[in-house]
This record gives structure tokens, C-alpha cells and sequence, in this order.
């Protein structure tokens, strides 16, 4: 099964539909947003999704409550997980935080197969302890350089960064 991985969206619309539509070309049906999502207007692009988005906070989300609030209303393909996510795929244990510190220290801890998180705006993969690995995404936004997601494949655990 292949999955899409992004960050630090920050309002750039533009870019952010035009990932979720390359997302939705490949048929993904889940979809992982590591935080700063920067306002709650932004979240009407993933009701283009068509599958389901799990989603944390960022230091840039504010507006914590207005954003719940949509994905209870009208946008009903985007679950918050608070500031720490964790959900199992195929029998892969998943992590996702907007926070690098954080992200270190649930793949440190061992009980992931892989954690994701964001904040840095760049683009980084590591492997902790043989077992976890550890990998930002990039940005959507374009703020500090290109704009950046990833295809993750559970099955063969291939990264594909595509650069928009």
C-alpha cells in the first residue's frame, strides 16, 4: 500500500492541491499531514482527498478549536490527533508528530516501524537503531526552499520524494 506523508502546508494553497492531486492520481487512500497547516480555511483543499487524512498540530496551528470544529462539520476525511499520532497500517506501526525532539524519541523508543514529523522544513531520513525509521517529508509551503511530500510504499518500504 502506498501512503503520502507531508508538512508545513502554511497556507500555501496553490501547492497543497496540486500534491493532492498527484496524491489522488496514485490512488493513495491515506494521507499523513505533520502540522502547521497554519489555518483552518486550508483544511477545505483535503475534502479533494479521496481517502482519509490523519493529521497533528503544529506551533503554527492556533486556531486548534476552529480547526476540530471543521473536521467534525464538513470536513469528514481529516481526523487531529493532537500534537501525536500513531496508527497501524498493514501491520506497521506508524508515528507522526510535528516535533523533531519528539519524533527522535518515539523512534528511539522502538515500538514503530516508522515516525514521521516535520518543523525543519527539510527534507531527512535516518535509520535509529536498525529497527525505526525517521523521516521528514519536507515542505508543502515552499517557505525555505522547493516544496516537498513523499510516497511511502509499506510493502516494499520505498521512498519516493516528490518535489512540486
Amino acid at each position: 500500500m502506498l501512503i503520502a506523508i507531508m508538512s508545513d502546508s502554511h497556507n500555501n494553497r496553490d501547492k497543497l492541491r496540486k500534491a493532492i492531486e498527484l496524491i489522488n492520481e496514485q490512488k493513495c487512500k491515506i494521507l499523513i499531514h505533520c502540522g502547521d497547516f497554519t489555518s483552518p480555511s486550508i483544511l477545505y483543499e483535503f475534502k479533494d482527498f479521496s481517502g482519509k487524512v490523519y493529521g497533528v498540530f503544529g506551533n503554527i496551528d492556533t486556531e486548534i478549536g476552529r480547526m476540530q470544529k471543521l473536521t467534525s462539520t464538513e470536513i469528514n476525511n481529516l481526523q487531529f490527533m493532537g500534537t501525536e499520532g500513531t496508527i497501524v497500517i498493514e501491520e506497521k506501526r506508524i508515528a507522526f508528530t510535528h516535533y523533531p525532539e519528539i519524533a527522535r524519541m518515539m523512534a528511539r523508543e522502538g515500538n514503530y516501524h516508522i515516525v514521521f514529523y516535520g518543523h525543519t522544513h527539510r527534507y531527512n531520513v535516518n535509520k535509529i537503531s536498525h529497527k525505526t525509521l525517521l523521516i521528514n517529508p519536507g515542505e508543502i509551503s515552499g517557505r525555505y526552499g522547493k516544496s516537498s511530500f513523499i510516497f511511502y510504499n509499506l510493502s516494499t518500504e520505498e521512498i519516493k520524494k516528490i518535489d512540486l
